[in-house]
């Protein structure tokens, strides 16, 4: 057989391999803490096709994320999620909106007036992208799969700022400086495996979260809030969850993130640790019954 025929086999037995993965139906879901520095990123793949991205970290690193993991010819995101209007969260989402079909943007009404957050803004006015505001006890079905909003509540945010509660409403004002206490805080749920993603809703309003959920449960995969800073984490708050893994979203930054005492803390509880800057990429798949852990480093 020619060497030009066989190079063409190979070649094509490889793209076949390849593309299988991708066509190949199953239902396993994966959740990739993407790594992009001193920020928040998280992509979830869905059955289906459907895609997550929630938060998009301080720079373009979470396109870069999402080139890794989502088809070439997948231009479609069905849902946005910013947790806070704060650069660390929001700057990535600005191309995210403008490179990627957006279904939906989910958000809580409270804005920013930062130069970041009015760019992000026109960009969903410019796409026509819908909005929608999400508040404590708010669910996204999606088949086999829930989003539950922890917080905010819809008192919390009423309290604090000075417009109406609405649905579908960005870049309300608030009389409360720390924009990190209304954070969209989401719980994952897919049969039997729960992951519950934090933003940065550190200790100053873990109380009131715990308060307006009294139905909380253990779960597998815990997104450490705010970095892992010093103010981070109560301990009836970790404690509630009983986490089986911890999850620390933190690059390279001038203030000590993660802390040596939150780590501490968690080693007391035996829960282990990943983390961005570490471990890379963080990837969870799971079929709802079982799950895996993957990074690109050690």
């Amino acid at each position: 057989m020619p060497k030009k025929t066989v190079y063409l086999i190979i070649t094509v037995l490889m793209l076949i391999t390849i593309f299988s993965q991708f066509l190949t139906p199953n239902n396993n879901v994966r959740i990739i803490f993407c790594d992009v520095g001193q920020g928040d990123g998280i992509y979830i793949d869905l059955p289906k096709d459907v895609d997550i991205v929630i938060d998009g970290g301080p720079n373009n690193k979470i396109l870069e994320c999402l080139g890794r993991y989502m088809p070439v010819w997948d231009r479609k995101i069905e849902i946005v999620v910013l947790t806070h209007p704060q650069a660390d969260h929001l700057n990535g989402l600005i191309e995210v909106v403008k490179r990627y079909e957006v279904e939906h943007f989910i958000t809580s009404p409270i804005g920013n007036t930062t130069k970041g957050y009015t760019k992000l803004v026109e960009a969903i006015q410019e796409q026509q992208i819908a909005i929608k505001n999400v508040y404590t006890g708010d669910r996204i079905k999606l088949g086999e799969i829930t989003l539950q909003t922890l917080w905010p509540s819809r008192a919390y945010v009423a309290n604090s700022s000075n417009a109406e509660i609405s649905e579908n409403i960005l870049g309300v004002s608030t009389t409360n400086a720390d924009l990190n206490d209304f954070s969209v805080v989401l719980q994952f749920t897919y049969g039997e495996f729960d992951a519950v993603f934090s933003a940065d809703a550190d200790e100053n309003i873990q109380d009131e979260i715990l308060a307006a959920n009294t139905k909380l449960q253990p779960v597998e995969i815990f997104k450490i809030p705010h970095h892992g800073s010093s103010s981070g984490l109560l301990d009836e708050f970790i404690d509630q969850f009983e986490p089986i893994f911890a999850i620390i979203s933190v690059g390279k930054n001038q203030w000590g993130h993660p802390t040596t005492e939150l780590l501490s803390r968690l080693s007391s509880r035996s829960i282990p640790v990943l983390r961005t800057d570490i471990n890379g990429d963080i990837v969870i798949v799971t079929n709802g019954q079982q799950y895996w852990i993957e990074s690109d480093k050690k």
